[in-house]
């Protein structure tokens, strides 16, 4: 069974100076942080990328710089979704002319549309679309989820090759493992929410879009490696560390915003990339920042070495 994509798949914060820009250097740092370390793609332009805070512009350098830095070492995903279906479109082309692999699909945001309204919606860019397309389900920011009897409608459709469930919900994810299972083996099915990474493989999903692994991505890398080797055990106990220890992350801020601009803080303490998240979030404070700095320092033990 081939999939296209499958393992540990960071999606990259999307690295910014003081002014706003693309800062390219630090881009650069992070995908070699990420691929030196064994992880299996990188995700350009999700949630944690702040896609829908960026403009049309910085959107374009981000891929073609992106892409440039990975070189087809790795499948390249590229989340494409505007609320208009033009700009959707627009940058899947974008994609496939910078050399990502897949384009990343959820529901266009802020209109609470119907589950057909969906269906055809992500059926105009998969006819247009030059690159096969993972759906992504994330309720959570855009109001509609991709229902699993939704799902099923994609199952004749050979150009989607997968989705990414960052619902938190592991119901509707084993459902989506289901049809995947039965219908579309070549699907695939990765989870969004860390803690869900080693069960997601152990039912037959193809991994996850951790934002820990560029924080830990030797450890990331290992959680998978044992998970294939059959060592369920471990796997697990060294992917509920490091999900605990980004939930530690996570928390030291409240709102929505806590995701993009905690990591960045992270990476920033680290040595990888500047804080500034894209407006409207905000820095961390300082004292936040330093209690992120102590989280990410820790060691994360290896079950395995015991």
């Amino acid at each position: 069974m081939d999939r296209l994509v499958h393992g540990i798949v960071p999606p990259l914060v999307t690295p910014l100076d003081s002014h706003g820009a693309l800062d390219r250097p630090a881009l650069l740092r992070l995908v070699a942080r990420v691929l030196d370390a064994g992880l299996h793609g990188v995700f350009l332009l999700g949630t944690t990328g702040e896609s829908p805070s960026l403009n049309s512009q910085l959107k374009r350098e981000v891929l073609r710089e992106g892409c440039a830095a990975v070189a087809g070492r790795v499948p390249v995903l590229a989340g494409v979704t505007s609320s208009s279906l033009e700009e959707t479109i627009a940058l899947s082309l974008v994609a496939a002319d910078a050399g990502a692999d897949v384009i990343v699909l959820t529901a266009p945001f802020y209109f609470a549309i119907s589950q057909d309204e969906l269906f055809n919606w992500c059926r105009r860019v998969i006819d247009i679309s030059p690159l096969p397309v993972m759906l992504y389900n994330m309720p959570g920011n855009t109001k509609v989820p991709i229902e699993p009897r939704t799902l099923r409608r994609f199952v004749p459709e050979r150009r989607v090759i997968g989705i990414k469930d960052s619902s938190g919900d592991f119901e509707c994810l084993r459902q989506y493992l289901e049809i995947a299972c039965a219908d579309r083996p070549d699907w695939s099915v990765m989870t969004g929410p860390e803690e869900f990474t080693v069960e997601t493989l152990q039912l037959g999903g193809a991994g996850g879009t951790a934002g820990g692994a560029m924080l830990w991505p030797e450890q990331w890398a290992r959680v998978y490696e044992l998970a294939t080797a059959g060592a369920w055990g471990e796997a697990r106990a060294l992917g509920g560390r490091l999900s605990e220890q980004l939930s530690q992350v996570f928390n030291s801020v409240s709102g929505d915003g806590c995701v993009p601009k905690t990591i960045k803080a992270a990476l920033s303490s680290l040595g990888v990339c500047q804080e500034y998240p894209a407006p409207p979030l905000a820095c961390c404070p300082p004292e936040t920042k330093a209690r992120i700095a102590e989280i990410v320092a820790a060691e994360v033990p290896d079950p395995s070495s015991a």
